[in-house]
């Protein structure tokens, strides 16, 4: 009879093993493992899989080992996570996605290396995430979508970080922006970006406000969904850019340079003024297909080194065509 009372004993203790939940960080600058008390108030160390909020300003959280994240929220702006040597975020949620928001008008940074091979990466909410470290997504996925139903928000890259969205598919949805921020994608195999709308606040799905991509191309996107604006205001190098029966529209960029622009059907370029698109390629005319055309609406329409401009050229606007450049695309 003892015996079985004290195997009972065993199962009551087994049921009441912590579950994954929301926790709150405790406030100010720490450390984020397994064991620290640094959640809830300083009650609770950290339950695998659980979603950590952030709602202090300006403190800095260090990663020690291998932690296990369903999600992160950002309430407070200026909150940085980064990670000791051998720090991760992991992943181990069945819901497929990892979904990560930053309040509005708030900044947050993570700079600790985020491995989820099996997971969709989702950036959500208003404010701006700056990401950094070499990452693995299965996606990835610029949603930000808010209860409301609006996408907005901007999911920005640390300058020459070219690994820090893995090399799987990127979605930018309407209302979210991708600001390269002079950095490219193209870490290890090169990832396929499908940008949608006019980005968040008008700045374009696409936009880099670090340095020129001079040379330093993404190599694919697709319009496969929705028209499309990319913005600037500085240089961005595409190798192939399919529009797929979608508009593309420029502006509020020194420069657009593209290798080999691939028209499917009656699509249009919309070159704003200001703007300089570029035509380039290594063999051809770098535009594929006969029915796309270019509307130049006081902007530079240039072709490097002469080459042929084989699309229907509309100019609605005091504009400019001129030819050769000692950079390109390559």
């Amino acid at each position: 009879m003892k015996k079985l009372a004290f195997v009972a004993g065993l199962v009551a203790v087994a049921a009441s093993a912590a579950v994954a939940d929301t926790l709150t960080w405790s406030g100010g600058d720490g450390t984020w493992d397994t064991t620290s008390l640094n959640w809830n108030n300083g009650t609770t160390a950290w339950i695998p899989g659980s979603t950590a909020v952030f709602d202090d300003d300006g403190c800095t959280v260090t990663v020690s080992g291998e932690v296990d994240v369903g999600g992160i929220t950002f309430n407070g702006s200026g909150v940085t996570i980064n990670g000791a040597s051998g720090a991760v975020i992991t992943n181990s949620s069945t819901t497929a996605y990892f979904r990560l928001q930053v309040a509005e008008g708030m900044t947050a940074t993570s700079s600790v290396p985020l491995r989820m091979e099996g997971a969709t990466f989702r950036k959500y909410g208003k404010g701006t995430l700056v990401l950094g470290s070499t990452n693995t997504f299965r996606t990835v996925y610029v949603q930000s979508m808010g209860d409301s139903g609006a996408y907005e928000g901007i999911l920005k890259l640390t300058r020459g970080n070219v690994k820090a969205l893995g090399s799987k598919d990127i979605t930018i949805a309407p209302g979210a922006t991708l600001d390269l921020n002079g950095c490219t994608v193209n870490g290890g195999s090169p990832p396929t970006l499908h940008p949608y709308g006019t980005g968040f606040n008008g700045m374009g799905a696409l936009a880099n406000t670090g340095s020129g991509l001079t040379n330093k191309q993404i190599t694919q996107i697709n319009l496969d969904s929705y028209d499309c604006m990319i913005c600037g205001p500085n240089r961005i190098d595409i190798t192939n850019f399919n529009m797929l029966n979608h508009n593309l529209t420029v502006s509020n960029i020194s420069e657009l340079c593209v290798a080999t622009l691939n028209f499917k059907g009656t699509e249009t370029v919309y070159v704003e003024p200001g703007v300089k698109y570029t035509v380039i390629s290594t063999s051809g005319g770098g535009v594929a297909g006969t029915k796309g055309r270019f509307v130049l609406h006081g902007g530079t329409l240039n072709s490097w080194q002469s080459k042929t401009v084989q699309a229907a050229v509309v100019v609605d606007g005091p504009s400019t065509f001129s030819q050769g450049d000692t950079s390109r695309a390559q």
